[in-house]
């Protein structure tokens, strides 16, 4: 076999070169889709000085696309495999630059669920559901290590993001800087997806057939697994901390009598200190952590007692200190989320079994910032923020051990051989 060949083979196989070009595409449009609504605590505090209305209906802003994102998961999952990556992140591209450019045209604060709020919705969940399984089709040996990468990545591109959201929006306004980002996601989005080489190995070709002929029936059959099933409702429970923490953060601060300039720098803060805690927990996972499950608990239960304690966050400093603990924390729990559903499923239908965690998920993204949105509205006193932060994650935490409940030989296993034998030479 000459040079050229093993060259092509050691360059072509999972977790090579390709697959680390790959990953970094799909780190980009993560940072697109995703990443900018874990920013949009930026522009929620503009449009609360914009338009004047309460805390509950302009947090309903940010709080759908995220539901929506996570709710067409298997939708967003089908789309992937029927069109393929490169295909399906270019044609997403489309809503989601379209809707920041119609929106930077509206002077009604309604107008806005229906230009940003939907479309965004619609093209950040193909853009997701892409950059998931970009990573299980293209690792294996280092998947734990490529998703805290991805993840971790898209929180420090974030601090490019949130640095140019503030100046932009200080410079030309919320409306030019919605025109701005929709050009420049677009081009990101339809950059990145020349990433996606074709493959040699068990590719997107051979889960389009799978797809194809089992495509209902792939996620009946997961949710008859007892443990998936209590894997789904333990990150639905957290996923309530996940979307306050990004939204309601930046007014937090201000009412605790944080300066507005250190403020807005907190989006920042917790972008590092998420990448920083994802890479660290992806590493760790696949070099040193057998139980990915365990450790995944034990992040949930150090993050939900650092939310209660930041209830005692007295000056600038002190909340300064908890949103890098915070975001440390919870980088590591989003981290472990995949290394866990595939110690609990199995790899062979991760991406399929994320796509119902996001699912599962889409709820409490929906109702939770308007929840904590109505509740400071009332009571004028944003320490609801800490008790509907910390309480899901320390739920979720217990409701993890009843994993323990179930033996291995469950529906899954069902599911994977049944998966094998679809793939045939896999």
């Amino acid at each position: 076999m000459d040079v050229a060949r093993l060259w092509h083979i050691k360059a072509t196989s999972k977790d090579s070169l390709l697959s680390c070009i790959a990953l970094f595409a799909a780190t980009l449009i993560a940072a697109c889709s995703v990443g900018f609504i874990n920013i949009f605590s930026i522009c929620y505090n503009a449009l609360l000085v914009k338009f004047g209305e309460s805390k509950e209906k302009t947090a309903w802003i940010g709080s759908i696309p995220w539901s929506l994102m996570f709710l067409l998961g298997p939708v967003a999952s089908w789309v992937v495999n029927k069109l393929g990556l490169r295909l399906s992140t270019m044609l997403a591209s489309i809503p989601l630059s379209a809707s920041l450019l119609l929106t930077s045209f509206m002077s009604d604060l309604d107008y806005m669920f229906i230009t940003f709020s939907i479309p965004f919705g619609l093209g950040a969940s193909v853009l997701l559901v892409t950059s998931v399984k970009v990573i299980c089709i293209y690792f294996d040996k280092w998947l734990s290590l490529a998703y805290g990468v991805s993840t971790g990545g898209v929180a420090f591109v974030l601090v490019g993001f949130s640095y140019l959201m503030v100046g932009l929006i200080t410079k030309f306004g919320l409306d030019k800087t919605f025109q701005i980002l929709s050009g420049v996601f677009f081009v990101i989005c339809l950059l990145a997806a020349l990433a996606f080489f074709p493959t040699d190995f068990p590719n997107e070709e051979q889960t389009e057939q799978k797809a194809e002929r089992k495509s209902i029936m792939i996620y009946l059959e997961l949710l008859k697994s007892k443990k998936l099933c209590v894997f789904l409702f333990a990150n639905f429970i957290h996923s309530f901390s996940y979307s306050i923490s990004y939204l309601h953060q930046v007014r937090l601060a201000v009412q605790k009598s944080v300066s507005l300039n250190i403020a807005e720098q907190f989006p920042v803060f917790m972008s590092i200190s998420v990448g920083v805690g994802r890479i660290f927990c992806g590493l760790i996972l696949d070099l040193k952590v057998k139980k990915k499950i365990s450790f995944m608990q034990c992040c949930m239960l150090l993050a939900g007692l650092n939310c209660f304690l930041g209830l005692l966050a007295e000056t600038q400093t002190h909340f300064i200190v908890f949103i890098w603990i915070f975001g440390a924390l919870d980088g590591m729990v989003q981290a472990a989320v995949t290394p866990a559903l595939r110690e609990t499923i199995g790899l062979e239908l991760l991406s399929e079994a994320y796509s119902l965690v996001l699912t599962a998920d889409a709820i409490a993204l929906l109702v939770g910032p308007p929840f904590v949105g109505f509740i400071v509205d009332q009571t004028r006193d944003y320490d609801a923020f800490f008790y509907t932060t910390g309480a899901p994650y320390l739920m979720a935490f217990i409701t993890l051990f009843f994993l323990s409940c179930f033996k291995v030989k469950t529906a899954s296993r069902n599911i994977e051989e049944e998966t094998v034998a679809l793939h045939g030479a896999v």
